[in-house]
């Protein structure tokens, strides 16, 4: 499954750039597309701020970037109880987070978008998935 991920990388990079591109905020259409999917989540972000949605997609994006999960054990481990803990997000906001991020790059891609990418999203966004999911269970 690495190897998968790491032939994969490429196809996550170019679709990424081209969002970047073609929309105009590639973040608020994210948060748009996470919002009808969790309205639940809109209010538990409603005290914050655009600069901090902006961080929290800069790292998200981070997390697509990584090519192993490993290496971000204790990260994960520190976001996934603190999100739990504090601000009650439970398992599919992550997913409907993921999937968020993959229908505003689908629409940045426009016409370039094809089963490749579809299956490299799948594939990148459910291995972030497991490597969350790992962590949100209690020890």
């Amino acid at each position: 499954m690495m190897k998968k991920l790491f032939q994969n990388q490429p196809l996550i990079d170019q679709s990424l750039e081209r969002a970047a591109e073609t929309l105009d905020d590639f973040s608020e259409q994210v948060y748009k597309h996470y919002f009808d999917l969790q309205p639940d989540a809109e209010q538990l972000m409603s005290h914050i701020d655009d600069i901090v949605r902006g961080k929290m997609m800069a790292e998200i994006i981070r997390l697509l970037l990584v090519e192993d999960y490993q290496q971000e054990q204790d990260y994960l481990l520190f976001e996934a109880r603190t999100h739990a803990d504090s601000y009650f997000v439970v398992d599919d906001m992550y997913a409907d987070l993921l999937t968020a991020v993959v229908a505003a790059v689908q629409e940045g891609a426009q016409d370039s978008w094809d089963a490749k990418f579809e299956q490299a999203w799948d594939e990148k966004s459910q291995s972030l998935l497991v490597a969350i999911r790992e962590h949100m269970q209690p020890t």
